[in-house]
């Protein structure tokens, strides 16, 4: 207690601060209120509001008013900027094993991420580049891109799904490339500084089967035949991509190379409508 550590010491300050906002027997708050008064009359409105035009592109609108109600500027000059509350990024765990999936850097200052475990940043992202129109048991060429948002190169398979039998995923036949899909890694500072062509010829792609390249980003083709004479054209597949564990090669040993294991996904993609 000379320190005030005690566990009864915030109790008692609590109680203290508080006393003097309890109410007394027989005491009521409505008594020391005061009604406010009422006006009956207005004064009346000077005459340049009657006579001189409005200028509602320099008067503010009423959400501006509500939202600094100790100022309520009228016009736009009197607007000053308002304080905002401090936005803090939250670490994220992983729901099974606890472990830090994202988690931000000690330095508040920062705005970047100590630890970034989170799939955004290593499996391969798949978008449909473009719609295309669909006829029932008629071939289709549709084209999907690929992004990698690793810093190393990685290589990507598009492998089928043998056992797939529910129309309710898979309403299309789909004819995937049987080869590999190396992908650049992704690069800030260069992302929009890439040559295509350059590139295709660095990495020796089939026209055939790549459509585009650029930067971390390629765009392939798939042959795709509808089985439904209406409704949603859907593929399945399996994304095999490369994974590197950085976060843990790092902490063991820093000259040790990463270790590449390979990840498999499922992927159903909605295409569009026949």
């Amino acid at each position: 207690e000379k320190y005030g550590l005690s566990p009864m010491t915030p109790k008692r300050t609590g109680l203290a601060s508080f006393a003097s906002l309890s109410l007394r027997e027989g005491q009521n708050v409505l008594d020391e209120l005061e009604p406010s008064p009422t006006f009956e009359s207005f004064d009346p409105l000077p005459e340049e509001f009657l006579t001189q035009p409005a200028f509602l592109d320099k008067t503010t609108k009423l959400a501006h008013r509500l939202f600094v109600p100790e100022f309520q500027p009228e016009t736009n000059t009197q607007l000053r900027p308002v304080h905002k509350h401090l936005l803090m990024r939250r670490s994220l765990r992983c729901k099974e094993c606890e472990h830090n999936l994202s988690k931000a850097d000690f330095n508040p200052s920062s705005i970047k991420f100590k630890i970034q475990l989170t799939a955004l940043h290593h499996v391969p992202e798949v978008k449909v580049l473009s719609p295309s129109t669909f006829v029932e048991n008629k071939e289709t060429v549709v084209t999907l891109t690929l992004s990698n948002p690793s810093v190393f190169n990685t290589t990507v398979f598009i492998l089928p799904i043998e056992e797939e039998t529910d129309t309710d995923y898979c309403t299309a036949k789909v004819d995937l490339p049987k080869k590999e899909l190396i992908l650049a890694c992704r690069d800030e500072p260069s992302m929009h500084m890439y040559d295509e062509t350059s590139q295709a010829h660095e990495f020796k792609d089939d026209p055939k089967l790549i459509v585009f390249r650029k930067g971390n980003k390629i765009g392939f083709v798939v042959k795709v035949t509808p089985l439904i004479p209406a409704g949603d054209v859907k593929i399945c597949f399996i994304l095999k991509h490369e994974f590197r564990n950085t976060i843990v090669t790092a902490l063991q040993n820093e000259s040790k190379e990463p270790e590449i294991v390979w990840l498999e996904h499922k992927v159903y993609v909605n295409l569009g409508k026949i």
